[in-house]
Formats: C-alpha cells, sequence, structure tokens
C-alpha cells in the first residue's frame, strides 16, 4: 500500500509511434512537430526585434528598387 521507489516496466514497447484508426485508406496520424516552436522560445526579445527590423529594412530595399523600375519604364 506504500509508495514504492520501482522502476515502472513500460507497458507496451512494441507500439507504434504514430497513432492508427485502424481503417486502411486512411493515413496514420503522426505528433506534431514542435521544433518549429521552439525555435521562437531560443530568441530573446531583442534578438527577435533584431531580427524583424531586418527584415523590414531588406523590404524596404525591395519597394524602393521596384519603385525606380517603374520609374524607368515611363
Amino acid at each position: 500500500m506504500g509508495l514504492s521507489n520501482e522502476a515502472k516496466p513500460q507497458e507496451n514497447s512494441s507500439a507504434p509511434l504514430t497513432r492508427v484508426s485502424g481503417r486502411i485508406w486512411k493515413q496514420p496520424k503522426k505528433p506534431f512537430n514542435r521544433d518549429s516552436v521552439r525555435k521562437f522560445g531560443k530568441l530573446s526579445w531583442a534578438e527577435r526585434m533584431e531580427q524583424k527590423e531586418k527584415s523590414k529594412a531588406v523590404k524596404a530595399l525591395e519597394k524602393q528598387l521596384k519603385d525606380e523600375a517603374i520609374e524607368k519604364k515611363r
């Protein structure tokens, strides 16, 4: 009845890594890949803002070049 520190055996070590519905025409379901979510969590606020400013600068330069190209055509 007391708590024991014994390690619990694995219940089903041969279980598949994906969920299978039992219907052959359905694709097996895979767990959501959280690696993409973790990338944003690793950066600090300042680093994210720095990346955002860089991307804004690139977009502004692209827009400027497009506008110049349009003006040359006129």
